[in-house]
């Protein structure tokens, strides 16, 4: 490049001692005296940290909730186990991930493991997913992988995955819930109510 030529980037300026990357949103020029010269000539865009968007309070609460529920698993694999290995040596790890194998949270237990779970969980999620293999997820299934393309680490080690499926409950708006019942006794003669299709309905009264 001669003195006073600028160029826009994206554009890689390539000299006989080294090469120049000039990304989107700079410039390079040469002054008088051969010096190559990056300037900034767009404004940098505006970067939102990850969870600003979302009420802090809450997110700290279901952070530690989750957070909760992968040690409470890890202390009853330790508690159950007969391995020296886990009951011992804490050789094992716990996390909670979500429907496409992304991390939600881990309990602080052995690093390469929780490096490659979720590789694991979204390799029973391409083979099982949508039904796939002619019948899907199910409620109750457990699966075990320990396949090192799959997520594995080393074939000892084995992968436990539970699907956990939420259940959809239709609620009216009320103050009481629809599955409620109320007891009650009048002398000798007891009298049940219970709610059904959001109203009171009085048995044996």
């Amino acid at each position: 490049m001669a003195a006073g030529v600028a160029v826009d980037g994206p554009a890689i300026v390539l000299e006989n001692t080294g090469t120049t990357v000039v990304e989107p949103g700079w410039r390079a020029s040469v002054d008088a005296r051969a010096n190559l010269i990056l300037t900034r000539v767009e404004a940098l865009a505006k970067r939102t940290v990850a969870g600003t968007e979302a009420d802090p309070i809450l997110l700290e609460l279901f952070n530690s909730r989750f957070m909760a529920v992968a040690e409470q698993m890890g202390e009853a694999l330790r508690a159950t186990a007969y391995s020296v290995n886990i009951k011992e040596r804490l050789d094992f790890s716990c996390a909670v991930f979500d429907r496409t194998g992304a991390l939600i949270a881990n309990a602080p237990h052995i690093p390469v493991h929780l490096g490659s779970m979720g590789e694991s969980i979204a390799a029973v999620v391409r083979s099982r997913g949508d039904a796939r293999d002619g019948r899907g997820l199910k409620h109750g299934d457990v699966y075990m992988l320990n396949a090192p393309y799959n997520g594995g680490t080393h074939l000892p080690d084995i992968t436990v995955i539970l699907p956990v499926f939420r259940k959809r409950i239709r609620r009216r708006p009320s103050s009481s819930p629809p599955e409620a019942t109320i007891r009650t006794w009048a002398g000798s003669r007891r009298a049940r109510c219970r709610r059904t299709a959001g109203r009171w309905r009085r048995r044996g009264c």
